[in-house]
């Protein structure tokens, strides 16, 4: 969909958002029929990649924007990126994403950290996460892949939630393949400030192609 100013919209088509009046493959076509040439989703682990993608093409649709595998979402997970006793699962969700972006051409993933109790050791998930994702830039870069993180201010627990200590990961990582991804409705809630924040790491971030969600 073509905004005023040339902006893109990509829908957000995971359940609970956009067209959840259809079946998870009805929706390609539903956004298409609505005006937009892009989606983006989170992993969807309930359809095959067979049918994921002929429906995608179906479509005629382009899928801009896709979750890795983020865990067991029924049991409460919400990623694994930066979880310590998660580091082969993750290494296995790369794969697995790298499989179904290729077969989609989609060209963005959003590794999503995880949930962390308060009893965890903190320190030890910032390491994980930056050693994950140190990894996962360099396996997704000889992909064309770019890899993406976002704060998150709607999950409680969630392990990553305000801009600054996703730019202090980027830093820490130090690989041109990550980058963060601004969603602007997460940072205000969190941190506000937003044109000047953007103004100042406009070359660290990306916008999640105007996800519409």
């Amino acid at each position: 969909m073509e905004g005023s100013q040339g902006l893109r919209f990509a829908a957000n088509i995971s359940d609970g958002f956009l067209f959840s009046e259809v079946n998870f493959l009805q929706r390609f076509k539903a956004a298409k029929d609505s005006g937009f040439s892009g989606v983006e989703c989170a992993f969807p682990a309930s359809v095959t990649l067979d049918s994921f993608v002929s429906a995608q093409k179906a479509a005629g649709i382009q899928h801009v924007h896709l979750n890795l595998p983020a865990g067991d979402w029924a049991a409460g997970e919400r990623g694994i990126a930066a979880n310590p006793a998660k580091v082969k699962e993750f290494q296995e969700s790369v794969e697995t994403g790298v499989k179904y972006a290729n077969a989609l051409g989609c060209t963005r993933v959003h590794a999503l950290a995880g949930v962390v109790s308060e009893a965890c050791d903190k320190e030890q998930w910032t390491r994980t996460f930056v050693e994950n994702l140190k990894w996962a830039a360099d396996q997704l870069s000889k992909e064309g892949i770019l890899l993406l993180i976002e704060p998150i201010s709607t999950i409680p627990g969630y392990f990553l939630q305000h801009q600054e200590q996703a730019l202090d990961i980027l830093h820490k990582v130090g690989h041109s393949n990550l980058k963060l991804q601004f969603d602007i409705y997460h940072a205000q809630r969190m941190d506000g400030n937003l044109c000047d924040f953007m103004s100042k790491n406009i070359h660290s971030i990306v916008f999640p192609e105007q996800c519409f969600c």
